[in-house]
């Protein structure tokens, strides 16, 4: 079967394609609308148009801007509840998804999506 159809439910490794939440890999499951709908190994499930899935090789700067907005908008919303102290931890949500945002023992943040 030719198309796009048949690629659904298969791993195929000459396309990469990347979550670009958690930044594991994913593959296609099922077609809906002319569109795929994808899930990652972390179990993350969306939408992607099939002119995209060409195109994820090159997403990775996406995806590292994703990350360092991700950590500086942790670090803010610790220094915006005054939580300075190894341990303190609060919940928030950041672009859809809700996280546990909490202060390393050696003053870093952590981040942990729920």
């Amino acid at each position: 079967m030719k198309g796009p159809h048949s690629i659904v439910g298969n791993w195929d490794p000459t396309i990469r394609r990347i979550c670009l939440r958690c930044g594991s890999a994913a593959k296609v499951e099922i077609v809906v609308g002319g569109k795929y709908q994808m899930k990652c190994a972390n179990g993350h499930r969306f939408i992607a148009s099939p002119g995209r899935l060409e195109t994820w090789v090159g997403r990775r700067d996406t995806m590292i801007d994703y990350f360092q907005r991700r950590k500086q908008w942790a670090r803010d919303l610790l220094a915006a509840n005054g939580l300075k102290q190894p341990g303190d931890s609060l919940l928030g949500e950041f672009e859809g998804a809700r996280y546990e945002v909490k202060i390393g023992p050696r003053q870093g943040v952590r981040i942990r999506e729920l």
